[in-house]
């Protein structure tokens, strides 16, 4: 443009330029774009070495879809560590990605094949297990969270082993429910088993 304002007589090619610097602005957006798209989710989430929240937001709802189509129910667990911030805020950032990883290995170790055990957020963790009622996940999850409390974990930076204190709720997935809406639903329902209750 500066060089067409110094010379007048350049002025008519003004429309052309700008409307080629436009063309070559929209094709490089729509690149990016679709290489965004196009671009897959990272499976495994770093610290927990699980599925990562973004590959679970992609794959899940496609799992809900499938058991809701074959009339097959599910159950997603929603899994807290409550001295997690605690653990951090003692011990630092290293002793969390620690433990983070510790839970991560030994949920890993304890689930079936077919469930889908991933990172949520920092220190929650979610666990789909296909095909499997509540009071039935109950019995796997029972297992899960008494193995975890008492599972002395070496952290950096600690003189002694750390106990994990896991929240355990769970919920079956009904028709038309998000992630957002089974995971929320989970943590309202504490594991607690019925006939003892």
């Amino acid at each position: 443009v500066s060089d067409i304002i110094l010379h007048e007589t350049e002025m008519d090619a003004l429309v052309n330029r700008a409307g080629l610097q436009i063309q070559q602005h929209r094709y490089r957006f729509a690149i990016q774009k679709l290489f965004r798209i196009a671009k897959p989710h990272p499976v495994a989430d770093g610290p927990t070495d699980l599925y990562s929240s973004g590959f679970m937001r992609a794959h899940l709802p496609k799992m809900f879809s499938e058991h809701a189509a074959q009339h097959k129910v599910m159950t997603v667990a929603s899994l807290k560590i409550a001295n997690f911030d605690e653990v951090t805020a003692d011990y630092g950032y290293p002793s969390g990605d620690q433990l983070l990883r510790q839970v991560g290995s030994t949920l890993s170790s304890l689930v079936r094949g077919e469930d889908f055990c991933c990172h949520y957020s920092t220190g929650h963790f979610v666990i789909a297990l296909p095909a499997t009622r509540r009071q039935e996940a109950m019995i796997a999850l029972k297992r899960v969270e008494g193995v975890l409390k008492n599972t002395d974990f070496a952290l950096p930076g600690t003189a002694m082993p750390i106990r994990a204190e896991p929240l355990i709720g769970m919920a079956e997935v009904s028709s038309g429910d998000s992630i957002e809406d089974v995971v929320e639903r989970g943590l309202t329902l504490p594991m607690v088993d019925e006939k003892a209750a």
